[in-house]
């Protein structure tokens, strides 16, 4: 018994192996279809150009028709060339792209650089938007930093108030401001210490400007 169990175990392998060779074959048989028909359909697209737009099976007549008919029924006013432009910048923008380009247009800032930008930021930057602004003056005081010493005495000179309000925006924004705000702030708050340690600035210097530098003497 136990011998012609053994024929009847192999043969019961046998047929299972062969079950499995069987599906495999099918499963190769079934993916080599499914291949088959994508390079089909990827052929016939390719034979068959763009796609009709509207229908299927619609001619380049019928879909000028459609477009005739829904302009002509007033149903859609676009004005394409409208469309097509960029929404215009904001002024304080294009004020602000034209500053930086005019404080990084030299790799050393020279004196007589410094006046006009100082003007700019003294006169027209607080009317622009509070970030245009303060990154402005921001840029302007790591512009300084890398100046002839000639340059740098006369930042001390006339632009001690920039430094002293970037730092106090960037502790207001430090304190009180969310992640992005307080993000933003510590970059400013960078730019000021970068500043302050670039400029010779001695007790007279810092008194006359206690009210934006703080008093560090005291």
């Amino acid at each position: 018994p136990a011998m012609a169990a053994e024929p009847s175990k192999r043969s019961l392998e046998g047929a299972e192996g062969g079950g499995d060779e069987k599906r495999t074959r099918n499963d190769s048989e079934d993916w080599q279809a499914f291949a088959d028909k994508l390079k089909q359909k990827s052929e016939n697209s390719e034979d068959l150009g763009a796609a009709p737009a509207v229908g299927v099976g619609a001619s380049s007549g019928d879909i000028d028709d459609d477009f005739d008919a829904l302009f002509a029924g007033g149903d859609v006013s676009i004005d394409l060339e409208e469309d097509a432009k960029a929404p215009p910048e904001p002024p304080d923008e294009i004020a602000r792209r034209s500053f930086a380009e005019r404080a990084m247009n030299s790799r050393q800032l020279s004196e007589a650089d410094l006046a006009p930008l100082l003007e700019v930021l003294t006169n027209d930057a607080p009317k622009w938007e509070s970030l245009r602004r303060w990154r402005s003056c921001s840029l302007l005081l790591v512009v300084v930093v890398r100046s002839s010493r000639v340059c740098r005495g006369a930042f001390i000179s006339t632009g001690l108030p920039v430094l002293g309000g970037v730092m106090q925006e960037a502790v207001l924004a430090l304190e009180t401001g969310d992640a992005a705000a307080r993000q933003e702030a510590g970059m400013w708050a960078l730019a000021c210490l970068m500043c302050l340690r670039a400029l010779s600035l001695g007790r007279s210097a810092l008194w006359e400007h206690r009210h934006s530098l703080g008093k560090p003497f005291d």
